[in-house]
């Protein structure tokens, strides 16, 4: 049974193999390059990270297109955000978005933007270690 006394855990929560990862980039007109760190902060190994939400704004422009390049296995995938009109007449938001992409360490994740617009661009997940 599934008790407050003895939860049944429905994901690998306490796997020390997991590390929680934030990054945060900003992308301007040109190709922007996040690096995959390839040590934990207390200097142990990284295989991969693995991205579990993406968000940002680009608070100069009311239509833009983020894409997200990361490269596993050696090969790089592109991934395409569109945004979606902020608050005010000239903010676009990336929403907030759920994903499930990976990245193996030491690699970079390349982040483009179709006009030459600023945005700002938050990626979170887990690094997860050998």
């Amino acid at each position: 049974a599934n008790t407050a006394a003895d939860p049944v855990l429905n994901r690998d929560v306490d796997n020390p193999v997991r590390l929680a990862f934030q990054g945060f980039a900003t992308v301007s007109g040109s190709r922007t390059t996040f690096n995959v760190p390839s040590t934990t902060p207390s200097g142990g190994p990284v295989k991969e990270l693995v991205i579990e939400e993406i968000s940002g704004t680009c608070p100069t422009v009311t239509n833009e297109t983020l894409f997200v390049s990361p490269t596993t296995n050696g090969t790089t995938s592109s991934y395409v955000f569109q945004t979606v009109p902020g608050t005010d007449s000239i903010t676009s938001l990336v929403p907030s978005q759920e994903v499930r992409l990976y990245a193996d360490a030491s690699t970079p994740i390349f982040l483009d933007e179709a006009t030459t617009a600023t945005c700002s661009v938050s990626i979170s997940g887990y690094l997860v270690t050998p």
